[in-house]
């Protein structure tokens, strides 16, 4: 079974080499982005289409998918049939608070981080990757040309997307692994993946936040 990567959003690529995966998709969300990693173009717009299952392997694959990479990962499970596992990292369903997801987050907040990628993309950034790494001293910094209409992109596509609905469909075993003190994602939306999931399991990880793939890489072992 190959093993093959969804990253999170303006996530390096190359941070996701512990995992030794066989592929990593790359959203464009740095220009021309080098890694060492057998990456494949997948335009953030692809996610919703036919090109994103038409990019994909035909090897059967273990998918490992980390925050926003859990929304095209579960898309393609209920649809691919050479999917036959995956492992979420700081992953969900639906991102944005509602009504009937209290712990998501506002969706005011994206809306101030897409305003402000045109002018001050490098902050955001900064910002983001501050509250990503709590409570571990782990340094992320972004690559030097980051792509600031696909990054706006893949904000919109966490703004907006809701798969719960779906995830009573997938019947392949689901891994989902959280950090209790994830600062950008609520472990309760974990807990409701695995209560929605037909065949899941769940680890919450103690001292851990989002960056829990790269600052707790002992349970990259465990997928």
């Amino acid at each position: 079974m190959k093993k093959i990567i969804f990253p999170g959003w303006a996530v390096p690529l190359d941070l996701y080499s512990e995992f030794e995966p066989d592929y990593i998709l790359d959203f464009g969300f740095f220009k021309n982005q080098s890694s060492k990693l057998n990456s494949i173009d997948c335009p953030i717009d692809s996610i919703k289409s036919d090109d994103l299952k038409n990019s994909i392997p035909q090897d059967d694959l273990h998918i490992i998918a980390h925050s926003l990479g859990s929304l095209p990962a579960l898309m393609l499970a209920t649809e691919l049939k050479n999917i036959k596992k995956i492992s979420i990292f700081a992953g969900f369903a639906k991102f944005t608070q509602s009504d009937d997801s209290p712990h998501g987050k506002p969706a005011s907040g994206i809306n101030m981080m897409q305003g402000m990628m045109g002018l001050a993309c490098a902050m955001v950034l900064s910002k983001f990757f501050n509250e990503m790494t709590k409570p571990s001293d782990f340094v992320i910094k972004a690559l030097p040309k980051p792509n600031s209409s696909e990054l706006k992109k893949g904000l919109e596509l966490l703004k907006s997307e809701d798969l719960r609905q779906i995830l009573p469909e997938i019947n392949i075993p689901v891994a989902i692994f959280h950090g209790k003190d994830d600062a950008i994602v609520n472990f309760k939306l974990a807990e409701e993946l695995d209560n929605l999931l037909p065949d899941s399991s769940l680890k919450l990880i103690e001292n851990a936040g989002h960056a829990l793939p790269f600052t707790h890489n002992e349970y990259t072992r465990e997928i």
